[in-house]
């Protein structure tokens, strides 16, 4: 029992103490004299996962100020273009930071911008222009592109301007896919050259953000297409051409700034060189074909006639006037009548 009761006399004893020294915390605090001491929670560091299926309001306030970025507006200043390099066939490489990119959740050095321009001799700039504007064949061509689907359209290309809504997914090496929706502008003039611009889109045509995916919170970027100095007629269908490439790029999580820029920097030239191959194989010559490949296309076709099964139109090829569908249905007419023709006088001559 005496053990019990000086416990509890110990226990009352110290609990008096702690309350006195907590008022006296309390009134020093309310004086000004001391400050309360905050415990910050440890944060937990963001993965892929996380990001692909959490970031939704985050991607849509970078996609809303993504056209601000692109015209340097509503934000702070960026800096010159600073070259970095040239490779071997001549592509150029600079870079200036963007503050805009700048993000506390994934590191503290700002995203570089990327811009390349290289001359090439050997192409036309018509035919770099119809490999940069052959969109829905990027996954065939461009290097790390899984996927590049035009979802919709505006205008026309050979009106001058058009507008296309492009969803993409981007296999990059070692972290997860990135995928993306794009707003692409386009410029076409015909006597100086060709232009695009594309930011995030704000419209909300692409699909939503998937699991094990992860969202791009910047894609901005553009293509000018001229011709070159050696192009001495400054034609567009005349081999001579100078390109300039821009680039920027922020493919959220946890990735530094100076990894981002490093394989930026890696893979942009690998993108100048598929386009130049893409030009020079002419596999893109359907996007604003002229007269010539207009004539190909159509040529290409085969026609079926009852009683006469598959007229093949290439075998008109050798008319060099064919500019356009009517000439070769009035060609294809005249031999059909000719078939006609030569047919009746068969079953004139059996009759005989």
């Amino acid at each position: 029992m005496e053990s019990n009761a000086t416990d509890d006399g110990a226990a009352a004893f110290w609990f008096q103490r702690r309350q006195s020294q907590s008022n006296k915390t309390l009134k020093k605090r309310d004086e000004g004299k001391t400050s309360v001491t905050k415990i910050r929670p440890q944060r937990r560091r963001k993965t892929d996962d996380d990001i692909a299926t959490s970031n939704v309001d985050n991607v849509e306030k970078r996609s809303n100020s993504s056209s601000k970025r692109s015209s340097n507006k509503g934000g702070k200043k960026t800096g010159a273009f600073a070259k970095q390099t040239t490779t071997k066939d001549g592509i150029e490489v600079w870079t200036r930071e963007n503050q805009n990119t700048s993000t506390k959740d994934s590191c503290d050095n700002p995203i570089k911008e990327i811009r390349a321009t290289v001359t090439y001799e050997d192409v036309s700039p018509i035919n770099f222009w119809r490999a940069v504007a052959d969109l829905d064949e990027y996954a065939q061509f461009v290097p790390y592109v899984g996927k590049h689907k035009v979802l919709k359209t505006r205008g026309k290309l050979a009106d001058g301007s058009a507008t296309f809504y492009v969803y993409g997914v981007v296999t990059a090496p070692v972290v997860k896919n990135r995928d993306y929706t794009i707003r692409i502008e386009t410029k076409n003039n015909r006597k100086k050259g060709f232009e695009s611009r594309w930011t995030l889109d704000t419209e909300n045509v692409g699909p939503k953000p998937k699991k094990g995916v992860v969202r791009l919170l910047a894609n901005d970027g553009g293509w000018t297409i001229q011709p070159s100095k050696k192009n001495r007629e400054g034609s567009l269908t005349a081999n001579g051409v100078s390109v300039t490439y821009e680039i920027l790029t922020d493919p959220g999580s946890n990735i530094p700034g100076w990894l981002i820029d490093k394989v930026n920097r890696a893979s942009v030239p690998d993108v100048l060189r598929a386009m130049r191959k893409r030009a020079l194989s002419g596999e893109s010559s359907h996007i604003l074909p002229d007269r010539e490949e207009k004539r190909k296309l159509v040529m290409g076709g085969r026609f079926h006639l009852p009683h006469f099964g598959f007229l093949d139109v290439g075998q008109l090829r050798d008319h060099k006037r064919l500019d356009s569908f009517a000439d070769v249905v009035y060609k294809t007419s005249k031999k059909v009548n000719a078939l006609f023709s030569e047919m009746s006088a068969r079953q004139i001559l059996q009759q005989r």
